[in-house]
C-alpha cells in the first residue's frame, strides 16, 4: 500500500515549509546612539549579512534594525517587529545577524525566544559564529554564545556600578541634581550651586517648619508664579540632599556627607520628617532568611513562593501565594534540598583539568570569527594611517588644498577611532570570557558552600546564574525541581559525571560537533 495514504497517521509535527524555505529576514543593531550615529558598525553588520545571504542563496524578505537598541532587555521595538513579522510568516526560516550578541545580550531570556523559534522552524544564523543550529552540539554553542554576551553586559555594568560609587564616596554627585540645584559648568571640577528655583524651595521647606500642609504650600508658591506638584513636594521633604547628604542606590543603605550647599539643617529636615505621615509609601524590605523567594515557585500552581516567620517558633517558612493551597515548607528544608541540586555540579580537583579543557575549545570555537575580525580590523587601521601619511605629503607638496586636506583627514581619523573601538571590544571580549570560566569553575568546587555564606544579593546572583529560569518546589514528593541550568554548568555536570564513571578519576569526555560551519562563511571576516 502506498505510504502516502497512511501519511496522516504519522506522530510528530513537520514544518515542511519553513525546513525547505531559503526566506529570511536581517537583524542589524548597535547598543548606543553614538555607535549608531558614526553608522560605520551599522554598515559593516549589514554588508556582510547580505554577502552571507548572497553566497548561500537566502533571498531577504525584510530588513529589521539599523538603530541604536539596547539588548539587555528584550524591549526593543524593531527587535519585536522582527519577531512579530516572523511569527506570522509562513515561508521565512532564517534570521541573519551579524554575531549572537547582536541579537540578544540577556542570557536566559534571548536563549528561550531561540528555543521557541527552533520549534517553529526559524534559526538564528551568524556570520561571525557559524554553527549548525539544528544539531544538539550547534544548539548548546548557541547558548554558550548568549551566557557569554550576558557575561559581557554584567561584567560592564560592575565597573560602571564600582566606578560611580567610587565617585559618591569621593563626595562626588552621579546623575541629576535635585529641583534647586544646578552644576555650575564653568568650574572644571564638580561644582553644585543654587539653581534660580532655589528661593522657592526654601520657602517651600520654611513654610513647612511654620506647619503648613503641603496643599497650602503649593497654593502660596503658585501665587508667587512657581507651581510643583504634590507628589514632588512630599519627595523634596524626603530628600536628604537638601541638608548637606548623599543617599543613593549604590551607597548599599549609607549616608555620605555631600559638597554641595545645604538649604535646611539636618535638624530642620529631621524635624519635617516627623511631621509627614509615611500613609502610602511603601519600602521594600528584603528577609536574609527567605533567599528563594524570588526564584522558587509552587511546582502545582507555578505561582511564586513568599514567605512568613512563626514568631513563637522563631522559624521561617515557604509557602504558595496562591489562597488554599498546601504548598508549605520551612525555609531550613527547602534550603536543604536546594543545596542538594547544588550539589550535582560540584567537581573535585581533578576534575578541573578536563572541564577546562572542553570549556576552553567551546570558547574558542565561538571566538574563531573575532579573531578574523580582530586580523581585519588591524589591517584597516593600518590601510587608514597609509592614507593619512599620502594625504599630508600630497598637502605638503601643495596637490591638494588646506580645506580639502583637513576635511579629509577628519574622515579618515574618524574611520580610524571607529576600528580602534571595535578592536577594544573584541579583545576586552575575549580576556572576559577567560575570567568567566574561572569563576565557573570556581564555583563549582564549593556550590553548596558558596551559597549557604553569600550574602542576600549573591545568593539571588548564584541562583539565577545556574538556574536562569528558577525552579519548583514539590510538596507532594518533598523534592525540588529545577529546569534547565545554563549550558556552562550543563557541561561541568557532563564532564563531572563522566569522571565519576572512569575509575581511574579522569574524563575521555569531549563535545562532538557535528558541523560547525554548515555553510559557506564570511573568510576572513573584514569590514
Amino acid at each position: 500500500m502506498n505510504n502516502h495514504i497512511l501519511k496522516q497517521f504519522a506522530k510528530g509535527q513537520q514544518n515542511k515549509l519553513k525546513q525547505t524555505s531559503k526566506k529570511a529576514v536581517i537583524y542589524t543593531r548597535v547598543s548606543s546612539k553614538e555607535q549608531a550615529d558614526g553608522n560605520n558598525s551599522l554598515q559593516w553588520q549589514l554588508q556582510l549579512c547580505n554577502e552571507y545571504a548572497n553566497k548561500n542563496g537566502y533571498e531577504i524578505v525584510s530588513y529589521f534594525g539599523g538603530t541604536h537598541e539596547s539588548a539587555k532587555t528584550e524591549d526593543r521595538k524593531q527587535y519585536k517587529a522582527m519577531l512579530d513579522f516572523v511569527k506570522k510568516s509562513k515561508d521565512v526560516a532564517s534570521i541573519i545577524v551579524y554575531s549572537m550578541d547582536r541579537f540578544g545580550r540577556s542570557g536566559a531570556e534571548s536563549i528561550t525566544v531561540i528555543e521557541t523559534l527552533r520549534k517553529s522552524g526559524v534559526y538564528v544564523l551568524s556570520v561571525t559564529q557559524p554553527v549548525d543550529q539544528q544539531s544538539q552540539s550547534g544548539k548548546m554553542m548557541t547558548d554558550f554564545q548568549l551566557m557569554l554576551s550576558k557575561w559581557d553586559n554584567d561584567t560592564r555594568r560592575q565597573k560602571t556600578v564600582d566606578g560611580m560609587r567610587n565617585k559618591l564616596l569621593r563626595g562626588d554627585w552621579c546623575g541629576n541634581v535635585p529641583t534647586g540645584y544646578a552644576y555650575d559648568k564653568t568650574s572644571n571640577e564638580q561644582k553644585i550651586i543654587f539653581s534660580e528655583k532655589a528661593k522657592y524651595i526654601k520657602q517651600a521647606f520654611k513654610m513647612k517648619l511654620g506647619g503648613k500642609s503641603n496643599p497650602e504650600i503649593i497654593k502660596a508658591l503658585k501665587s508667587k508664579g512657581y507651581t510643583i506638584p504634590l507628589q514632588l513636594l512630599s519627595d523634596t521633604f524626603r530628600n536628604v540632599f537638601y541638608c548637606g547628604l548623599y543617599s543613593h542606590n549604590l551607597l548599599n543603605g549609607e549616608l555620605i556627607k555631600g559638597k554641595q550647599p545645604c538649604m535646611i539643617t539636618e535638624k530642620e529636615f529631621a524635624l519635617i520628617n516627623g511631621m509627614l505621615k509615611s500613609d502610602g509609601f511603601k519600602q521594600k524590605k528584603y528577609v536574609d532568611a527567605l533567599p528563594l523567594k524570588s526564584t522558587g515557585r509552587c511546582a502545582d500552581c507555578d505561582l511564586p513562593l513568599t514567605g512568613y516567620l512563626v514568631v513563637k517558633k522563631n522559624i521561617y517558612y515557604y509557602k504558595c501565594r496562591k489562597r488554599g493551597c498546601k504548598c508549605n515548607v520551612s525555609a531550613k528544608s527547602l534550603h536543604s534540598l536546594f543545596l542538594e541540586q547544588l550539589n550535582q555540579f560540584q567537581i573535585t580537583d581533578k576534575n578541573v583539568a578536563p572541564l577546562k579543557r572542553e570549556l576552553v575549545y567551546v570558547l574558542n570555537e565561538i571566538t574563531k570569527g573575532k579573531v578574523d575580525s580582530k586580523a581585519a580590523l588591524k589591517k584597516s587601521i593600518y590601510d587608514v594611517q597609509g592614507k593619512l601619511v599620502k594625504a599630508e605629503e600630497r598637502h605638503a607638496i601643495g596637490d591638494v588644498s588646506r580645506e580639502v586636506f583637513e576635511r579629509v583627514r577628519g574622515k579618515l581619523l574618524e574611520e580610524k577611532a571607529q576600528f580602534e573601538r571595535e578592536l577594544e571590544k573584541i579583545g576586552y571580549a575575549s580576556s572576559n570570557h577567560e575570567r568567566m570560566l574561572d569563576f565557573c569553575i570556581g564555583l563549582a568546587l564549593k556550590p553548596a558552600s558558596a551559597w549557604s555564606s553569600a550574602s542576600y544579593d549573591d545568593k539571588l546572583n548564584l541562583q539565577r546564574t545556574i538556574f536562569p529560569r528558577g525552579f519548583g518546589y514539590d510538596k507532594k514528593n518533598h523534592r525540588v525541581r529545577t529546569t534547565e541550568p545554563n549550558v556552562i554548568f550543563q557541561l561541568i555536570k557532563a564532564v563531572s559525571d563522566n569522571c565519576e564513571e572512569n575509575k581511574n578519576g579522569s574524563s575521555d569526555f569531549s563535545i562532538k560537533t557535528s558541523r560547525l560551519v554548515p555553510e559557506t562563511g564570511l573568510e576572513p571576516v573584514r569590514p
